[in-house]
């Protein structure tokens, strides 16, 4: 599957994992992502989010925003 949605840029990133209270900064979530891409076997988007979300169930004010988040990190 090829991803076509626009990444909403780095400063508003940031401020979504904050706002998620996501303990990760930026370049973590970065890291992390380029670690999962480059791993010898495939890793499942929804691990990449267990890991992310410390295996929490993250709290999203309404599906669009919880779309918009999940989207964010998939386009990276």
């Amino acid at each position: 599957m090829i991803l076509t949605g626009k990444y909403c840029g780095d400063a508003k990133m940031a401020s979504l994992l904050k706002k998620h209270e996501v303990e990760f900064t930026l370049h973590q979530l970065y890291g992390l992502l380029y670690g999962a891409v480059s791993a010898p076997a495939v890793v499942q988007p929804s691990q990449v989010l267990s890991v992310i979300f410390q295996e929490k169930d993250p709290v999203f004010e309404t599906k669009d925003e919880a779309s918009s988040f999940f989207g964010n990190v998939m386009v990276l």
